[in-house]
């Protein structure tokens, strides 16, 4: 049984340096294998309309005009390149809507390891040129069942003509990231089996395909399929998952081939990335939580005071106003039914059929925050870094910097999607290095508190600024990279 190695799919954001001016877009890629032919590089690169220059052309519509480069280099030689303009869809005016546009490209590349260089330009306005660079590996042994990358799809349809977005009779729009906001209702996916007649014959086989949560390594609940499958030189596998059930955190969407003996022959997998905040619905006037018979329910084992206040408590991130006011009341007043009731009256709002199990998806992010943002005198969800984490998932990258002899201890958490806005951050700060407690300094989110000095705040540790009521950046100092980290995150 040869053993495959996952394949490596990249998504970048590409941004200027310029805060008038910034261009934002999305890369990927994958391979895949023609029995018959050559292997090749699958391209995706997807341009935000609204990040973009938009010009006059020909026409006397308003179209924006990016400048596209490859270099496919293996060791010291270029085995491809090529150049070209990439257009978007002509305007009728500056205040028209600016679609995202995308290109995608088919490289023939031989097995072997590669590096891929992509540059771009926007040619409507005077950004330089960014350029990003990643490893490609090419590698369909001509004896072995093997699996091509998996390709994250926005949408397929059947193909009414042959076009470059086709594949095996299909348009594929492909997704171009590993992030998977709460407004995505499923995960779409797209990849080819290869040589299973060459290895097989003319015989059957196993394709599986999970979802499988990165934290415990356990598959979701039905987020499985198997199918049993005619050999061929190449076979297709397409579908989708629901992502309903599917709460915040890290993901494996993972294939496996296996023979009628269940021995594996060809293993792939590709990482994703789930934020979905659990919305609780306002209590209406009319609606009396101590109607509810909580009897023969999950929440009548849960007969302990402070354990029934803890619980409470701890739905405060992802509550509204009027839930806050009431479970303030039953804090308070602490009497278990009550408690009981209005507790399964929560979650029985979330999800009818199966309460419970909204309410341990939820306790087992809890625990999360609990270990890791806890105090001796602070619940983890009780501090800043808890709230945030609960209130809108876990964050795509962390910056953190510790050592800085200049700065407090600091972290930065960085969000493709809040709530439909689009690369936000947080900045959290602790004023005592024996303390795990951050606070939340500044936030670039609509409605989170927002400090224009916090780069002042961040270096009172060691500096004193003057009676400069108007400045809001530190001096420059040695190793400090706050700033790069709240404009650039990686």
């Amino acid at each position: 049984m040869k053993k495959f190695l996952l394949t490596f799919f990249a998504s970048f954001f590409l941004f200027s340096g310029f805060a008038s001016a910034k261009m934002s877009a999305f890369f990927s890629f994958c391979t895949f294998n023609q029995p018959q032919g050559s292997p090749y590089i699958e391209t995706y690169l997807t341009v935000i309309g609204s990040s973009v220059n938009f010009s006059p052309n020909t026409n006397q519509k308003l179209q924006s005009k990016i400048e596209v480069q490859w270099v496919l280099k293996r060791e010291d030689s270029i085995v491809f390149f090529d150049k070209y303009n990439l257009l978007s869809a002509e305007l009728e005016n500056v205040n028209s809507y600016k679609p995202n546009f995308m290109d995608q490209q088919r490289i023939q590349a031989a097995n072997g390891s590669y590096t891929l260089e992509l540059s771009i330009t926007d040619k409507n306005s005077n950004d330089q040129k960014f350029t990003t660079s990643q490893k490609v590996v090419v590698n369909f042994p001509v004896e072995s069942v093997s699996i091509s990358d998996i390709e994250l799809l926005e949408s397929y349809t059947k193909s009414a003509a042959e076009s470059k977005m086709s594949k095996s009779g299909y348009d594929l729009v492909p997704y171009i990231s590993d992030f998977y906001p709460e407004t995505m209702e499923y995960i779409r996916f797209y990849c080819e089996v290869y040589n299973t007649k060459l290895m097989l014959g003319d015989d059957f086989y196993l394709a599986r395909y999970a979802i499988i949560n990165d934290n415990n390594k356990q598959v979701l609940n039905d987020l499985v399929v198997s199918r049993k499958m005619k050999t061929a030189d190449v076979s297709v596998l397409m579908g989708e998952f629901p992502l309903s059930q599917v709460m915040s955190g890290n993901y494996t969407l993972n294939f496996e081939i296996r023979d009628k003996s269940n021995e594996m022959l060809a293993h792939k997998a590709v990482f994703f990335q789930r934020s979905f905040r659990i919305i609780v619905k306002e209590i209406e006037p009319t609606d009396d939580f101590t109607l509810f018979d909580v009897n023969n329910t999950f929440v009548s084992f849960i007969t302990n005071k402070d354990t029934l206040k803890d619980y409470i408590a701890c739905l405060y991130p992802i509550s509204g106003k009027s839930d806050r006011q009431i479970a303030d009341n039953q804090i308070a007043i602490a009497n278990v039914k009550s408690m009981q009731q209005y507790f399964y009256y929560y979650w029985a709002r979330q999800d009818k059929v199966n309460p419970e199990k909204r309410w341990m998806d939820y306790k087992n992010e809890v625990d999360k925050v609990k270990g890791a943002y806890g105090t001796r005198i602070t619940k983890g969800y009780d501090s800043d870094r808890g709230r945030v984490y609960l209130q809108y998932g876990p964050p795509n990258t962390i910056e953190t910097s510790e050592n800085d002899p200049n700065t407090y201890p600091y972290e930065i958490w960085h969000y493709y999607n809040v709530g439909g806005q689009t690369n936000k951050k947080f900045v959290f700060y602790s004023r005592d290095r024996s303390s795990n407690n951050y606070v939340l300094l500044h936030s670039d989110v609509t409605g989170e508190p927002s400090a224009y000095d916090w780069q002042l705040k961040l270096h009172e540790k060691t500096t004193q600024f003057g009676n400069d009521l108007d400045a809001d950046k530190a001096p420059k100092t040695y190793g400090d990279r706050s700033e790069d980290m709240f404009r650039n995150p990686k």
